[in-house]
């Protein structure tokens, strides 16, 4: 559980990773739990669960890579969860630091997504890449869940892909914005379809 900001020397990397599956959830549990690095710094958070975000989280580097990991097991840990669940919170890059989530949801019934983002979350780089791949066994849930989110790249390609659910894309109270000028948007599901509801 993260409460607080931690902030890195320039070009000094963070890594959090949760250990035991039972209590793995990797948790920036209030608004005040801000990550950064500078420079070439990275941020990696690694949970052999899933990865929560209370809205007001941050998570923000320049040139150095974001990467969130979430339930890769090669045995997945069962229990009722999304695998990355960024509720009102901002991933951010200013440089050319890539932003990278990878998520397998729980094996319960009902919001079990890979990855979820809701809330007015908002996942931008300046960089080339923004990459999200999640995973649901769930067949109501989603491999990837958009909904009121902002996704942004400067002018490189954001790649959204779903596995074992669909990917849903939704605006229901305000927008789900993806992409910008020069962006590239590359969405593909496997064994779910491409959903896309205002």
């Amino acid at each position: 559980v993260v409460q607080n900001s931690i902030a890195m020397a320039a070009n000094r990397n963070l890594r959090i990773e949760t250990l035991g599956a039972n209590l793995g959830t990797l948790s920036l549990a209030t608004a005040d739990a801000d990550l950064s690095a500078s420079g070439t710094g990275a941020i990696t958070l690694i949970s052999p669960r899933d990865i929560v975000r209370t809205p007001g989280s941050s998570v923000a580097t320049v040139n150095g890579s974001i990467n969130l990991s979430a339930n890769q097991n090669s045995l997945p840990t069962p229990g009722s969860f999304s695998g990355i669940d960024v509720n009102a919170a901002n991933l951010s890059s200013t440089g050319t630091g890539s932003v990278i989530l990878w998520g397998r949801g729980g094996n319960g019934t009902g919001d079990q997504h890979g990855i979820r983002l809701r809330g007015v979350a908002s996942l931008t780089t300046a960089g080339p890449n923004l990459t999200m791949s999640g995973v649901s066994i769930d067949p109501v849930s989603s491999g990837l869940s958009v909904a009121l989110a902002a996704l942004g790249v400067g002018g490189g390609t954001i790649d959204l892909s779903g596995d074992g659910g669909d990917v849903a894309i939704s605006a229901t109270e305000t927008s789900a914005v993806i992409g910008g000028v020069g962006d590239t948007v590359l969405l593909g599901s496997l064994g779910g379809n491409v959903n896309f509801a205002a």
